[in-house]
C-alpha cells in the first residue's frame, strides 16, 4: 500500500497549494492514530498497545515512538517481545500494526520529500481520509485519478517503447504483458503496437471487459493468453468452496446452469471451466496443473486451500508448493491423458494432432 509506481510524475507542491492542501501536508504523510482508531484495532487493552509502540501527539492522537514508524521495525519487536496482549496472537499484533502505519493518504518522495509525493493506493479506503472534511476529500481524489489515470499515460508509454522493445529484441520466446490491476490507458496501445499478448484470468476482468464479476473466454481477443488461475491465487476449486455467492454468480451466468450450485467444486465444473478456455480465441490457453488434476476425482486434491502457491498478502509466505500427485503415478494414467489430448483436438489447439 505505501510503495510507488517509478518512474512516475509526482504530485507536487504547488498543485497540492492550489488544492487547499498545503497546510495539511504533515496530517496527510504521517500515520493518522487516534484513540478511537486504535481502540477498535485492538479492543479494550489498547492501551498496552499505546504504552509499547505509541506516545502522545495530542487531542486524544497518537505517534509512533521513535524507531517504531515502520512494519519492519514493528515486526521485530513483537516477534523478540512477543504480544503485549496476552489473549492476541504476535501475528494479529503485527497486522494491526500494519494497520496504523498504512494509515496515510499521501506518500513523500525519498529524495524530494518536501516538494513531491504521491497518492497511497486506495487512499479512500483508509480511517485518514474518511475523516478528512468533504472538500479536501474531494480535491485528493482529483489528483488521485489525475495520478494514476491521467499524467502518466503518455510518459509511462514513451518509456515502454523505449525499453521493451530491447526486451523484445533479446529473446525468440513470446512476451506476455500482465495487464491487470490498475490498467493505465496507455498499456492496450502500448501492447497492440508491439504485438505483446495481454493475459486475461476469469476472476480478474480489467474494467470495461466484463458486465460482472467474471471474464468471458469467448470475448477475449487472439493476442491474449487466457488462464483460469495463477499462482498468486486461489484455484479454481479453492474460490468455489469458499466463496458461496461468487460460485453462485458463476454457476447461474458464466456456465448457464439453473438452480443451486454444487456445494464442492466437481470435476464437471472445472470440464466446464477448462473447456471455457480451450476452446477461447485467445491464441494460448495455459492452466495451472492443480485446475487439470480437478477434472479427475481420483487425481483431484482434497485440500483445495492448499493448493494455492503464493499469497501475495503474506510477505512471510513461501513458495514451497508440491504437487500431490508424483510425475510417476500421473504418467500411468492413460485415461487422464487421453482425455486432455482429445480435448487439445476438439479444441482446435494442436491442429487435429497430438
Amino acid at each position: 500500500l505505501l510503495g510507488r509506481f517509478r518512474p512516475s510524475l509526482p504530485i507536487t507542491l504547488e498543485e497540492l497549494r492550489q488544492n487547499g492542501l498545503e497546510s495539511h501536508i504533515h496530517r496527510l504523510t504521517t500515520p493518522y492514530i487516534k484513540r478511537h482508531l486504535v481502540e477498535g484495532v485492538f479492543g479494550h487493552d489498547w492501551f498496552r498497545i499505546k504504552e509499547r509502540f505509541l506516545e502522545d501527539d495530542g487531542y486524544d492522537t497518537f505517534k509512533f515512538k521513535p524507531g517504531l514508524n515502520s512494519e519492519v521495525a514493528c515486526r521485530e519487536v513483537v516477534k523478540k517481545e512477543g504480544s503485549p496482549i496476552g489473549y492476541k496472537r504476535p501475528e494479529d499484533i503485527t497486522a494491526g500494526l500494519n494497520q496504523l502505519i498504512n494509515n496515510v493518504v499521501l506518500l513523500r518522495d525519498d529524495e524530494r520529500p518536501n516538494d513531491h509525493f504521491y497518492p497511497r493506493i486506495e487512499m479512500w479506503k483508509s480511517s485518514s481520509f474518511q475523516e478528512l472534511p468533504g472538500e479536501l476529500q474531494h480535491n485528493l481524489r482529483t489528483l488521485y485519478q489525475s495520478y494514476f489515470y491521467g499524467r502518466q499515460d503518455q510518459f509511462w508509454a514513451d518509456t515502454a517503447m523505449r525499453k521493451l522493445p530491447a526486451l523484445l529484441d533479446a529473446s525468440r520466446m513470446l512476451v506476455c504483458g500482465e495487464d491487470l490491476g490498475m490498467i493505465p490507458a496507455c498499456v492496450a496501445g502500448v501492447l497492440e503496437k508491439l504485438m505483446i499478448m495481454g493475459l486475461k484470468i476469469q476472476r480478474m476482468p480489467a474494467p470495461g471487459e466484463s458486465d460482472g464479476k467474471f471474464g468471458h473466454p469467448d470475448r477475449y481477443p487472439y493476442m491474449s493468453v487466457c488462464t483460469p488461475s495463477c499462482h498468486d491465487m486461489s484455484t479454481v476449486a479453492g474460490w468455489w468452496n469458499e466463496d458461496q455467492g461468487r460460485r453462485q454468480e458463476f454457476w447461474n451466468t458464466l456456465l448457464q446452469r439453473p438452480g443451486e450450485a454444487p456445494q464442492q467444486c466437481t470435476p464437471e465444473v472445472l470440464d466446464m471451466v477448462v473447456k471455457q478456455h480451450l476452446w477461447s480465441p485467445s491464441c494460448w490457453a495455459v492452466f495451472p496443473i492443480q485446475d487439470l488434476l480437478g477434472m479427475d476425482d481420483r487425481l483431484k486434491c482434497n485440500n483445495p486451500r492448499g493448493d494455492q502457491i503464493n499469497w501475495p498478502p503474506n510477505p512471510q509466505h513461501y513458495w514451497r508448493w508440491r504437487c500431490h500427485v508424483t510425475m510417476e503415478d500421473l504418467v500411468k494414467r492413460d485415461d487422464f491423458a487421453a482425455n486432455l489430448k482429445k480435448l487439445m483436438q476438439e479444441s482446435g489447439r494442436c491442429g487435429g494432432k497430438y
